[in-house]
């Protein structure tokens, strides 16, 4: 899969396209396969340096269901491939 990173605090310069480890899920957790992605006024903030509470980036990103852990509940199914 591919992702942008940032392995330091700075301006967009220190974004990096590049590919990555498909993530592991739980049996509770949704993996969503991702079919657009942006990087908004927040991820930027943030890259700014440590704010005082936890941040998680790509918080806005549409995608289909790719695989339900069984104790998600008859709302996620897994989508057509």
């Amino acid at each position: 899969m591919k992702a942008i990173v940032y392995e330091k605090y700075g301006s967009a310069d220190v974004l990096r396209y590049t590919d990555a480890d498909k993530p592991s899920v739980g049996d509770d957790e949704v993996l969503v396969r991702v079919s657009a992605a942006s990087i908004n006024h927040g991820d930027l903030f943030a890259m700014r340096g440590p704010a005082s509470g936890a941040w998680r980036s790509g918080s806005a990103a549409p995608g289909r269901t790719s695989w339900a852990g069984p104790s998600r509940g008859r709302w996620t199914r897994p989508a057509a491939t």
